[in-house]
């Protein structure tokens, strides 16, 4: 399971507008991050993080490096941003 760092990414650094239009996270789904991350390695699941990176990055390299390798990947995820992994 891969999750976003901060907003603080190298996209935005290039480019000041990237997700400018973007509202703020609500507190609730904040509050609620690391619970999840905890259930997850609670569970065995491993969970990665990158700062500088959103886990779109995370995935994309993951995936692209197991295809590369010979596995079949899917990538399952209601993000939008994903849709052309």
């Amino acid at each position: 399971a891969a999750f976003d760092v901060s907003r603080q990414t190298f996209r935005l650094e290039k480019y000041p507008e990237y997700k400018a239009g973007r509202s703020a996270t609500p507190d609730e789904f904040r509050g609620q991050i690391d619970i999840t991350k905890e259930v997850l390695g609670a569970r065995g699941i491993t969970v990665l993080a990158e700062a500088g990176f959103e886990a779109d990055d995370v995935i994309a390299t993951l995936a692209t490096q197991a295809e590369d390798e010979g596995y079949r990947v899917l990538v399952v995820t209601g993000d939008r941003d994903s849709l052309q992994l």
